[in-house]
């Protein structure tokens, strides 16, 4: 739109990690208009999208790197005054039903599937206190991880309102993760 119509301010807010995917492999191939992006003001998490941007050639007027809004909002307004390291690990899921079968982009699943395969190992062999920050509340994640680490960790489920993600996380010595955005923030 902000290419055709100038009349109007336009802002693009970052609420995700974007990868090359985002930026190459998901859009159509030139001369497709929408094989480039164009955004007049990105607010953005950092440096490293305007590099990106610019490398895969997308048009942006104006980066404005501010961090993250979400992570912002948990540092200024909900994160804890005094925190209490409880665990040595904290592994940020990236669980969705559709990556067990994601022919599309196998990768995605097979690195997720190979980033808890090794923290379990690891688990196994060394006495770790391991958090595993859901993504979501849905019973089939909850099940995944009690299936694959039992005993060997704590389920914390996924809360929007007090965003238990990052209190896991600071509640952590280490955070692990495939590619969540949380992990970035």
């Amino acid at each position: 739109i902000a290419r055709h119509y100038s009349s109007g301010k336009y802002y693009a807010v970052q609420n995700g990690m974007r990868l090359s995917y985002n930026l190459k492999k998901w859009l159509p191939p030139p001369p497709h208009p929408a094989s480039k992006i164009y955004l007049p003001h990105f607010l953005c998490f950092g440096n490293f999208e305007k590099d990106m941007y610019n490398y895969y050639g997308h048009e942006i007027d104006h980066f404005h790197p501010v961090g993250s809004l979400r992570g912002g909002y948990y540092l200024n307004a909900l994160r804890s005054k005094s925190i209490n390291q409880r665990f040595d690990i904290c592994l940020i899921s990236e669980w969705e039903p559709s990556l067990k079968d994601n022919q599309k982009f196998p990768e995605i699943g097979q690195g997720i599937a190979i980033t808890d395969n090794y923290l379990l190992r690891y688990s196994k062999i060394h006495d770790v206190k391991i958090c595993i920050a859901t993504r979501s509340a849905d019973y089939r994640e909850i099940d995944y991880f009690l299936q694959a680490f039992g005993e060997r960790a704590v389920i914390i489920k996924n809360d929007r309102e007090t965003m238990s993600t990052y209190r896991a996380i600071d509640e952590s010595n280490v955070s692990v993760t495939a590619f969540s955005t949380a992990g970035v923030e």
